[in-house]
């Protein structure tokens, strides 16, 4: 049996990746002339045949995801149990990845057990549905039956797909996916008729300016970054878009001056563009990891959020203030007492959000917030953080970098998508996902509700399956 963990990092043992790969099979005691092969055969399976020979601290988290799930099918195990494998991987990525697997299936007859909250992606793979409340199943659901689980997903407040949704809504009648669904509302002669856009917030003076950023980790043939530029306005959130290894987390550690500027401009709140050391941002800019583990140090929730301020010399009312702000704020004042590590991963990221909001920064640099959440914990997250920069439009605004696009549609502004380290889009997010002018973003990029308004030749993306049902009518 073979196990993935949710989070790649928690079984990612050897500096280099093709040490990572050969390490369970040296273990088993596998003949060396084999194990060759098998590194090879796992790699490829995940499309990383090129990061063979590459360091594993310096990867994306999608990559060191794809890593992870090599290492495990290297041991050639006849049933793989995985915990959310794909939710640190773009959406060609993840398509990419679950098309290996289902050949390593048919190929090896390998079982899988999978965990997943976006089930919209493991579906077409998928021979049974099992839904589970509280350590007990509630349903379970054969392939020729999916969508009869929609009413118990809705009912816990599950991640329900879009197409079953749609197909519902619409008195569609049952459909076998997103392909089948569009299909069936396109021969009862319904349309999307319109989308509103909803670009219109009141904005502020950039609060950062980035010129020409280039940046080129040691030993490495191409650029992390190349030349990129950004005007970052005041009241907006700016997704940042792009596929594992594109340059996302390159450029927000740049931005928070975790790695030098080794060309290029980042000018912060109007003030001269200089070398950035990241205590000349602290108590204005807050960076969250894409593992927010790594920033959890104290022995009680209450204890971590209070670390920002204790360290940013706040006056002791003023702290009490910004600690209760950020408890409150992100709903976890009930949970004061307990140790961060004894809490959900939904949970600790919000403890990690209360302790950057509780310094009072004007900016927030996010990468990858919401992998790995359940709809609910999501959800929450992105209305708090439009909460947040609403509530002081003039001042505040947000960096999220995310592979989710349905979540970026969902909260931001304007979308950057980074391609190969370079900008190859910037503009506002409905218009970049949606059908406007040519595809910068292909089909196979984008999130389901973009994608099935593509489909139906919806002018822009909807920012919800709301807004998406809202603007189906029959064509005249």
């Amino acid at each position: 049996m073979g196990l993935l963990f949710q989070n790649p990092e928690d079984q990612i043992l050897c500096a280099r990746v093709e040490d990572e790969v050969a390490f369970g099979p040296e273990n088993m005691g596998v003949p060396s002339g084999e194990i060759p092969v098998r590194i090879a055969e796992a790699l490829a399976a995940v499309s990383a045949e090129e990061k063979r020979r590459a360091r594993c601290a310096e990867l994306s988290g999608g990559e060191k995801q794809r890593i992870a799930l090599a290492s495990v099918l290297s041991l050639h195990p006849r049933l793989l149990a995985l915990d959310e494998p794909t939710s640190q991987l773009d959406e060609r990525g993840a398509a990419e990845v679950l098309r290996a697997l289902s050949q390593i299936r048919q190929k090896l007859g390998i079982a899988f057990l999978v965990a997943e909250h976006r089930i919209e992606r493991v579906l077409p793979l998928a021979d049974r549905l099992v839904v589970m409340e509280g350590g007990r199943i509630r349903g379970a659901f054969s392939r020729e039956n999916f969508t009869e689980a929609l009413p118990l997903l809705r009912e816990l407040g599950l991640e329900v797909p879009p197409w079953m949704e749609l197909a519902a809504c619409a008195e569609a009648g049952p459909a076998g996916g997103e392909e089948a669904a569009c299909a069936r509302l396109k021969a009862a002669g319904l349309r999307i008729q319109k989308i509103t856009a909803e670009n219109h917030r009141e904005k502020g003076p950039p609060l950062l300016r980035v010129r020409d950023l280039s940046h080129r980790y040691r030993g490495a043939a191409a650029p992390a970054l190349d030349a990129v530029s950004l005007p970052l306005e005041a009241g907006e959130i700016l997704a940042l878009l792009g596929h594992n290894g594109a340059g996302k987390s390159t450029f927000l550690s740049l931005l928070a001056g975790l790695l030098p500027c080794q060309s290029g401009a980042i000018a912060w709140f109007g003030e001269p563009a200089g070398r950035l050391k990241p205590h000349t941002l602290a108590g204005r800019v807050g960076f969250l990891f894409q593992n927010p583990d790594l920033m959890l140090s104290a022995e009680t929730v209450e204890d971590e959020v209070a670390l920002g301020p204790r360290l940013l010399g706040f006056e002791a009312g003023r702290a009490r203030q910004a600690v209760a702000a950020g408890l409150e704020g992100l709903g976890i004042a009930g949970l004061r007492a307990r140790n961060p590590f004894s809490l959900s991963r939904g949970e600790r990221l919000r403890v990690a959000l209360a302790a950057l909001l509780a310094g009072e920064p004007r900016v927030l640099l996010l990468d990858e917030p919401t992998a790995g959440l359940d709809r609910g914990s999501r959800l929450s997250f992105l209305d708090d953080l439009r909460g947040w920069v609403d509530a002081a439009r003039k001042t505040r605004a947000v960096i999220l970098c995310t592979h989710d696009s349905d979540a970026a549609l969902r909260v931001a502004d304007r979308a950057m998508l980074l391609r190969e380290g370079k900008r190859a889009a910037l503009g506002p997010i409905d218009a970049l996902m949606g059908g406007e002018g040519e595809r910068i973003i292909a089909d196979e990029e984008v999130g389901p509700l973009a994608r099935i308004a593509r489909r139906l030749a919806a002018p822009r993306a909807p920012r919800t399956i709301e807004a998406l049902i809202g603007g189906l009518a029959r064509a005249e």
